[in-house]
């Protein structure tokens, strides 16, 4: 390559056309790496992104500070789809995808829905992993720092995931026993013991008060989620039947495509979300 080529060879890159990574912020990164060594001032006027073509030096960065570039090539290189943050090979992004839906839709849902223990299983083990990974990072690194931002994400998603469904444990405690194959076996565990610490006392306070208190049977005093609760929901697919709504007084019969939006009761619509045909929004 003649060196007239070799100066060229940035602008034609940074261009709207030439692409050599398939990525755009990560072209700009290396482009602007090429142009601060070799003091190209036209780089700046030919390249139309969005720091804008400016050809004022006092409006631009200057151009021999190459660590500005490197921070943009930085960033290019975290967000560039060659360079996975998760392990491809073992579903990492398919798994963080499936638990992100579920945690949405057991934020919105009335009710708990089926737990996804295997796949909080299967995340677990991809973050210790991807631990390993951050340690062999330099700490001022800036992958390292937003590889363990990306880390606390993914560990808040989880807890509060779990949260909520402890939660809903604790208020349809009595309910959620009679619908137990949605538990996983650590949550099962959990609501044994806790009906045990509340139930079980009540009623031996309850039989040693006379009169109708004494009547009072605390299996009774059941809290079930409110099904007809209306929620937004998204469908997946196409679904093949018509869903009937029940909506006060009237009913109607609709239909469901794929990626249509509607406000329904949630008890039309229960066994598609638990069947991952529908996600609430």
């Amino acid at each position: 390559m003649s060196w007239k080529m070799f100066r060229q060879f940035p602008q034609l890159l940074s261009g709207s056309v030439y692409s050599l990574t398939g990525n755009r912020l990560l072209d700009i990164g290396l482009c602007g790496i090429i142009a601060s060594i070799i003091d190209l001032d036209h780089f700046y006027a030919a390249r139309s992104f969005s720091l804008k073509a400016a050809t004022s030096l006092d409006r631009r960065p200057p151009l021999h500070c190459t660590s500005f570039w490197l921070v943009l090539l930085s960033l290019a290189l975290v967000s560039s789809k060659n360079i996975n943050f998760y392990n491809v090979e073992s579903g990492g992004n398919v798994v963080l995808d499936t638990i992100t839906e579920a945690w949405v839709n057991e934020k919105l849902s009335p009710e708990i829905l089926p737990h996804k223990a295997d796949f909080i299983e299967v995340m677990m083990e991809q973050i210790d992993q991807m631990e390993e990974n951050v340690l062999q990072l330099q700490k001022t690194d800036l992958r390292s720092i937003i590889h363990r931002q990306e880390l606390e994400r993914i560990r808040y998603l989880i807890r509060s995931y779990l949260r909520t469904r402890l939660d809903k444990i604790e208020l349809y405690s009595l309910w959620v026993f009679k619908n137990q194959g949605v538990l996983s076996p650590q949550e099962l565990v959990y609501l044994k013991e806790y009906l045990s610490l509340s139930v079980a006392p009540l009623k031996n306070l309850c039989d040693r008060m006379p009169g109708p208190c004494g009547q009072i049977n605390p299996r009774q005093m059941e809290i079930a989620p409110d099904l007809e609760t209306h929620v937004f929901a998204k469908s997946k697919v196409d679904l093949p039947d018509t869903i009937i709504v029940n909506d006060g007084p009237r009913e109607e019969e609709i239909t469901i495509n794929k990626d249509s939006q509607r406000i329904v009761p949630y008890a039309s619509i229960r066994e598609y979300v638990r069947n991952n045909q529908i996600k609430l929004i």
